[in-house]
């Protein structure tokens, strides 16, 4: 169930930790401080319970963490509001201060050594082993249509729109404009005399939750800025797909590492919405320390990916539009893998084998959709490898896709007269 659907009932956790240090600082009588500072703290705990109970926030999803690291950033700011003591709040702020100019030197010489461009390396190292591997392009031209990754070829007049959603996978920033997999399905539709119009609506990190939200939001850009009739939101036999698996696959794991299980499966840097862990090298060499234990599948994650795939689906259908979700390939799906993709997943450790568990129940919730299609092994009895990883692809690798679409979205796309 997602967070918005009971917001009233999940805001009880919050109130409750308000309340309880709003009582702790009125009622200082020794014989009654730990009175109501417990009564109030075990209301917080119940509060918790009767979320994941009633399944408002279930257990693990995006929300409850969210949820949960909010509480934890607003302890500290909460008691120093409320409490009225001097020195209780002396000590808080020199406290704050003490760790934000930590964080600062620490982030600093992180930069320096930048363990993110080490990862980058990491994989270019691993790359030069082998000659089926891919060459990365050197500055690839990367153009902004809006707030959207521009496609080329784009026809001035159109009667169809074929719109892709999906992460970094779909923005495709490992190669220049004309070699997306966007743009090279525009140019295939062009080939053939087609009246549609290919919109790349890639954003990294994206999953379905995400892209479902996205495509309402763009649904009201469309129909407040558009240009006569032609750019008017969705419109009857426009083409909406959602290229998923990866971001959804990573965002299912749920290791159980120290921090997991003191704040209630605390996510990962890859599967993490939090600032710090996703654009700070403090967090991100925090993160790969403490990524430690036993990885699990969080079913409530597959539940939400279901429940906005079908969403997504109500919307686009409700508007005339065309509704299609394609599980995408990755190193792992690949039936013949070549020695130097073979090398990718012994180097990625017990991560290939938590995928491979996950990917076939998300494979399912595709393929229960009306017009999906499943391309995980489109790559399979190539001679070269596409993958600069274990899922982003060069632009042979997206030649690939964009016939892969071009055939799965042809019985629906208009002719020119």
């Amino acid at each position: 169930m997602l967070f918005n659907q009971k917001i009233g009932l999940a805001i009880i956790a919050p109130i409750s930790l308000f309340l309880a240090f709003l009582f702790h600082d009125q009622y200082q009588q020794k014989d009654t401080k730990k009175k109501y500072l417990f009564l109030c703290l075990a209301g917080l705990v119940s509060a918790q319970i009767v979320l994941i109970h009633f399944g408002v926030i279930p257990e693990g999803s995006p929300s409850h963490r969210f949820l949960f690291r909010t509480l934890l950033i607003s302890i500290l700011p909460i008691v120093f509001l409320i409490n009225q003591k001097k020195q209780i709040r002396n000590v808080i702020a020199i406290n704050a201060l003490i760790l934000f100019i930590g964080l600062l030197v620490i982030e600093g010489t992180l930069t320096v050594v930048s363990p993110k461009r080490n990862e980058q390396n990491r994989w270019s190292d691993l790359a030069s082993q082998f000659d089926e591997s891919p060459t990365p392009e050197t500055n690839p031209v990367i153009s902004m249509d809006g707030q959207h990754r521009a496609t080329t070829g784009q026809p001035q007049e159109f009667k169809q729109r074929l719109f892709f959603y999906g992460g970094s996978t779909t923005f495709n920033r490992e190669v220049s404009d004309q070699d997306t997999f966007p743009s090279q399905t525009q140019n295939l539709l062009n080939q053939i005399g087609s009246n549609v119009k290919v919109e790349n609506r890639g954003t990294v990190g994206a999953s379905a939750v995400d892209l479902l939200r996205f495509l309402q939001a763009d649904e009201i850009d469309l129909v407040n800025s558009y240009v006569g009739d032609s750019d008017r939101g969705l419109r009857q036999g426009d083409i909406v797909v959602f290229y998923i698996g990866v971001n959804e696959a990573k965002n299912a794991i749920v290791y159980r590492d120290p921090i997991t299980r003191l704040s209630l499966r605390f996510p990962t840097f890859e599967g993490a919405s939090n600032w710090v862990f996703k654009h700070t090298n403090v967090g991100y060499t925090l993160n790969n320390l403490l990524a430690i234990g036993q990885a699990s599948i969080d079913e409530n994650n597959l539940a939400e990916t279901k429940l906005s795939l079908e969403a997504a689906r109500n919307f686009v259908v409700d508007r005339g539009g065309i509704f299609m979700a394609v599980i995408q390939p990755h190193v792992f799906t690949r039936l013949d893998p070549l020695p130097y993709e073979k090398e990718i997943r012994i180097s990625m450790g017990e991560f290939p084998d938590s995928i491979d568990s996950v990917y076939p129940q998300l494979t399912t919730i595709v393929s229960s959709l009306d017009h999906s299609a499943n391309a995980q092994h489109i790559f399979d009895g190539l001679r070269d490898s596409p993958y600069f990883d274990w899922c982003h692809v060069d632009k042979l690798g997206n030649k690939n896709i964009a016939e892969f679409m071009f055939k799965v979205t042809e019985s629906f796309i208009a002719k020119k007269a």
